[in-house]
């Protein structure tokens, strides 16, 4: 299972992928979301985690762009 990580912090994304890998995900991270944004097809994640803080003006676009390709039964978000 993957998962897309788009987060500015390498503090927060060390935490979040440590969780992340003893529960069996192979995380991808991303700190621009347009290249988060460019990869999603070639990714196919199961779920992705967004800063919000980070990208307080990107999230909505990207979590707009990602349900053209993967509904949210398929690849939930979360902010």
């Amino acid at each position: 299972m993957k998962l897309i990580l788009a987060l500015g912090s390498p503090d927060v994304f060390k935490q979040i992928d440590d969780y992340a890998a003893s529960m069996g995900f192979d995380t991808v991270w991303y700190q621009h979301i347009v290249k988060a944004m460019d990869n999603i097809d070639e990714v196919a994640p199961d779920g992705v985690v967004v800063s919000a803080a980070d990208f307080p003006r990107h999230w909505k676009t990207f979590v707009s762009f990602l349900r053209i390709s993967r509904p949210a039964s398929v690849c939930p978000v979360i902010l």
